[in-house]
């Protein structure tokens, strides 16, 4: 992630000294082995000056040079570069300035014993700059400014041609993204780390990424994570703080929650704790709701997955059973807050396929199939009086075919219900013996329909309408 945009520093110099500016090749042109040799010497160097002076009197850009250097020799060198500045007993020495030989400055500076040496700049041949600052014995060392070819730049100190020490970097719209350490040319020390969003870093590095103790922040200065890091990512236990306030204590590996942990509610209470995985929730753990309701049991990728129970805030079972992606499924147990429950199967979180409900008082009150949380398909209802019904169910009613017993087992009607009520064709049991076949609607006789005494003999073959008889009166108890 720290990786510097741009060129190796020690390679772009060596590059730049290569382009002509040859030592071995100023030394043979500047040192004196002797008298003889050195008048030699002067004679040639004062022959090739005016000839180079006439030559540069016909380019343009050499015209334009405003820079004066007192007692200024000019010296060409192999492969056509030169070096126009002072010369003190057989050497370069003080201001000076190496051309390329399209007439671009290569170096301007100091020197010492043909070095670079002080104060100087060095320039790409296309005139830009690329490096300003302190040299010493022929390298970069000191403090200075180095420019790479996409814009980024660095400002601090330099040693063998090479970041080294106190520095800071930054992009080429002067946004500071680093300041700190720096070790033979890589981020290594203290220092702080500026991420395009405003985030910031302030802790350990080696070799160019983050190691060791340190502290990542909000753009506001907000910590955002306090503890070790490895590789540039969160490693061993630390905490992190979400932005909502929210905050995770335990375990890290390779930037991901991993182990052991505990994450907080924004008021310091536990929202979870135990095992994490690849970040998640995994394994065993306890999920705490705000309203105080809690979920022990297995996790897998985040979610309750496996045998889990669900408690109340008051500790008191809610569910117990299996779950899949988060909800009930399979085979569990479900109690309301006033004790009443459901056993039986659950899937997507809701009741389907077979069940039991009972009271809360472990009466059984129905079993049967259940759809999407409704008494639906085919069951038996036991209400509170003994009666119970066995027949079909749709929407939490009696809906089909069904029979109606009364507590002592006979039955009291069996046909056709609708919306819970007699519908459709059935026959109606009375308690004196008497019973009704016939048509229905809303759950009272109406149209076709006929009486039977207790044995079996009609007593009345007509039409109904809402329970009442038009044409006659018979003495037989109300249906209910």
């Amino acid at each position: 992630m720290l990786e510097v945009i741009g060129i190796n520093l020690e390679n772009k110099i060596n590059d730049i000294k290569n382009y002509g500016y040859f030592l071995s090749e100023i030394k043979r042109i500047l040192l004196l082995k002797n008298d003889n040799s050195n008048n030699e010497l002067k004679n040639k160097e004062m022959h090739n000056e005016e000839n180079l002076n006439k030559e540069m009197e016909n380019k343009e850009k050499l015209n334009e040079m405003k820079i004066i250097i007192p007692h200024a020799q000019l010296i060409e060198l192999n492969n056509g570069n030169y070096y126009k500045g002072e010369v003190v007993d057989g050497k370069i020495q003080g201001k000076g300035i190496i051309y390329y030989k399209n007439n671009s400055i290569m170096y301007e500076g100091d020197f010492v014993d043909n070095k670079f040496e002080g104060n100087g700049k060095l320039y790409e041949k296309n005139g830009m700059l690329i490096y300003e600052g302190d040299f010493k014995n022929d390298k970069i060392e000191g403090n200075g400014k180095y420019i790479y070819e996409n814009g980024d730049y660095y400002i601090g100190q330099f040693m063998n041609d090479k970041r080294h020490g106190k520095g800071k970097m930054y992009y080429k719209n002067d946004f500071l993204w680093y300041d700190g350490d720096f070790k033979n040319d890589k981020i290594e020390g203290e220092g702080k780390y500026i991420f395009d969003n405003g985030d910031y870093y302030i802790g350990q590095f080696k070799d160019e990424k983050k190691k060791g103790e340190g502290k990542e922040f909000y753009k506001n200065g907000k910590i955002k994570y306090d503890g070790p890091f490895d590789d540039d990512l969160y490693e061993g236990n630390g905490k992190f703080i979400y932005e909502d306030d929210e905050y995770y204590i335990g375990q890290w590996h390779k930037g991901l929650k991993e182990g052991k942990g505990i994450l907080y509610y924004k008021n310091n209470k536990i929202k979870y704790e135990d095992n994490y995985i690849n970040d998640k929730y995994g394994g065993k753990g306890k999920y705490i709701y705000e309203n105080g309701d809690y979920y022990e049991g297995d996790w897998s990728n985040g979610l309750k997955q496996g045998k889990g129970i669900e408690y109340y805030q008051n500790g008191k079972i809610r569910y117990e059973g299996n779950f899949d992606n988060n909800e009930f499924s399979g085979n569990g147990k479900y109690i309301n807050e006033d004790g009443s429950f459901y056993v039986g199967q659950f899937k997507n979180g809701k009741k389907n396929g077979n069940g039991k409900l009972y009271d809360k008082n472990k009466n059984l009150r129905y079993e049967g199939d259940f759809n999407e949380d409704k008494i639906e398909g085919n069951g038996k209802y036991i209400y509170e009086d003994g009666e119970y019904y066995v027949g079909q169910f749709n929407n939490n009613k009696r809906e089909g075919k069904g029979t109606l017993f009364k507590k002592d087992g006979k039955i009291k009607y069996e046909g056709d219900f609708k919306n819970d009520k007699y519908d459709g064709n059935g026959k109606f049991y009375f308690s004196n013996g008497y019973y009704y076949d016939g048509e229905w609607s809303n759950g009272m006789r109406n149209g076709k329909g006929k009486i039977y005494d207790e044995n079996g003999i009609v007593k009345y073959d007509d039409e109904f309408i809402d329970d009442d008889i038009p044409k006659m009166e018979i003495f037989f108890t109300e249906i209910k």
